[in-house]
């Protein structure tokens, strides 16, 4: 059983004490206010309107298709990487096996066709003319050469690596 202050009446009865709470303060209730006699419900202004929440799926679905955007401009660098990364590894490798040839087959030039992605190396050797403090050219010394060739839309790209050998 409520307090008598807490439950609902009519505005021309009032309980003994006016409308006191059990503690002595006035009771005012936060959802009804009393005005010339009669109850009136106050209407809350907190609630969204329909054309609030248009403006913010509007402005959600800016902010997600700039994230969409964004994150494919990050899945095309992430596949550039790769791809290079993949590149430099096969360079390094086509390297290392011209320095385990004779400079005789390296002289004469190899390649390679197009592989998995598009790419054409080439190994080549010359000789390097480096010279002394008399101005001699230093016999022995070759420029292995490794170039890896690909398109890339309507542009020819290139890369390549040098590496200098000794070969008495």
């Amino acid at each position: 059983m409520g307090l008598p202050a807490e439950r609902s009446v009519r505005a021309d009865h009032r309980p003994r004490g006016g409308w006191r709470g059990v503690d002595g303060s006035a009771l005012r209730s936060a959802h009804r206010r009393h005005r010339r006699g009669k109850f009136l419900r106050t209407v809350k202004k907190s609630g969204f309107t329909l054309f609030e929440i248009l403006i913010a799926l509007a402005m959600f679905s800016l902010a997600l298709g700039g994230l969409a955007i964004a994150l494919d401009r990050i899945v095309e660098a992430n596949a550039l990487l790769r791809s290079e990364a993949g590149m430099r590894q096969q360079l390094e490798s086509l390297l290392d096996q011209a320095m385990a040839l004779p400079i005789e087959t390296l002289a004469e030039g190899r390649e390679t066709g197009p592989d998995a992605m598009g790419v054409k190396y080439s190994v080549s050797a010359e000789q390097a003319e480096i010279r002394d403090k008399n101005d001699a050219v230093l016999p022995g010394l070759w420029w292995i050469t490794v170039r890896a060739e690909w398109t890339d839309g309507n542009e020819k790209q290139e890369r390549e690596e040098k590496f200098l050998r000794y070969q008495p």
